[in-house]
């Protein structure tokens, strides 16, 4: 399957490890110490492009590439194109929390029978709390894809049956952007996503309504900021939230990795991350089939529909996570946890290939019996 990959080449343009290099690994249980490790944490902390280093080093000459003045324009076009939106509606800055901290503070305008802001534990059908509650709800906030189960909300649904109640609905995006389809624009909200330097997207219908929020200088337009006025020239739309200047080195790591999207296409990505999960998936499902229903490991809490989810996987076990988490490390496998118990796996379609979701499976399996046999 890799050798028909299309998108293989992309491998090549990132930093891999090798599991002899990873702190936890146990390496009396390598066979080559020169073997990459099986990296599947690209939803929580992805791969650094090998062109990363060669861009930040440029911004520490004086006669930097991405001047300060300047920096946060370069990435719009990209970010457009990953979010299905005007480039005009999308801008860099700050970080996720603080972008939705700005953001609420425009749109949030509680009133006597309209004060609450739904957001989810977990997954849960958020449309019908929307139906039922919606005359008390003022903002609808939820993550595009969650972070826990892996499930990928129907945006587009939720939204609709926001607006419906007369809600403004806001979107998190940090798990779902470079993973599943997005359209913005048509879908009329405002979100942020994560990253070393975060993102916002605001609609310009709302241009009008979000005269109350915090500002800096960096929310003067850009054609008068340094006239320095006495009164602030406000920029429009998503620009008249930003406080003050982008990091360019900052702007260079993210702009070193939103070049590889281009290069690639999110069509393209999409497709092959749908191969690659569902790979991951159906021998994962063969590994817990092989034991009893009623003692069974483990299971995946991931929606098995892949237009319900992105690439990444959440598995739940039936005793220690901290076990399963510590005999994948020993061996090379880069994966996070998020407690109670579940251990989520990406298979990133830009840098991994069918070869790692099957040595990992493989490795999986293994891990499994030696837990089960700890529990006995």
């Amino acid at each position: 399957m890799d050798k028909e990959d299309p998108l293989r080449h992309f491998r090549s343009k990132f930093c891999f490890p090798l599991k002899s290099t990873l702190p936890r690994v146990d390496k009396r249980i390598l066979r080559d110490s020169r073997e990459e490790c099986v990296y599947l944490c690209g939803n929580s902390l992805g791969l650094q492009p090998k062109s990363t280093r060669e861009r930040v080093v440029e911004q520490l000459h004086f006669e930097e590439p991405l001047p300060a003045a300047l920096c946060d324009e370069y990435g719009r076009n990209s970010m457009g194109r990953l979010l299905g939106a005007e480039p005009s509606s999308v801008v860099l800055m700050n970080a996720l929390t603080v972008n939705l901290h700005l953001l609420l503070i425009a749109f949030y305008k509680p009133t006597k029978n309209r004060f609450q802001i739904l957001i989810e534990k977990n997954a849960f059908p958020s449309d019908r709390f929307i139906k039922n509650e919606g005359k008390n709800i003022a903002i609808v906030c939820l993550s595009g894809v969650q972070y826990y189960t892996g499930q990928k909300f129907d945006m587009e649904r939720i939204t609709q049956a926001g607006h419906k109640q007369g809600c403004i609905v806001g979107w998190d995006l940090a798990h779902a952007i470079g993973n599943v389809k997005i359209y913005l624009d048509d879908w009329d909200y405002l979100n942020s996503g994560a990253g070393c330097i975060g993102g916002a997207y605001m609609n310009q219908k709302h241009n009008s309504r979000t005269q109350t929020r915090l500002q800096g200088w960096w929310s003067n337009k850009s054609n008068t900021r340094f006239l320095m006025k006495d009164i602030c020239d406000s920029s429009e739309g998503i620009d008249g939230f930003r406080l003050s200047n982008a990091s360019p080195i900052m702007v260079a790591c993210v702009l070193s990795s939103l070049e590889i999207f281009d290069e690639a296409g999110l069509d393209s990505l999409i497709e092959k991350q749908i191969k690659l999960t569902g790979y991951m998936e159906c021998l994962l499902e063969r590994v817990f089939e092989r034991y009893p229903a009623n003692s069974k490991p483990g299971e995946i809490i991931t929606p098995k529909d892949p237009s319900k989810r992105g690439n990444q996987l959440s598995l739940s076990f039936c005793f220690p996570i901290r076990d399963v988490h510590e005999e994948l490390q020993k061996r090379g496998v880069v994966c996070d946890v998020r407690l109670p118990n579940v251990i989520r796996v990406a298979p990133a379609p830009l840098y991994n290939s069918y070869r790692d979701v099957f040595e990992f499976v493989k490795i999986f399996e293994e891990v499994l019996h030696i837990c089960q046999a700890k529990e006995s």
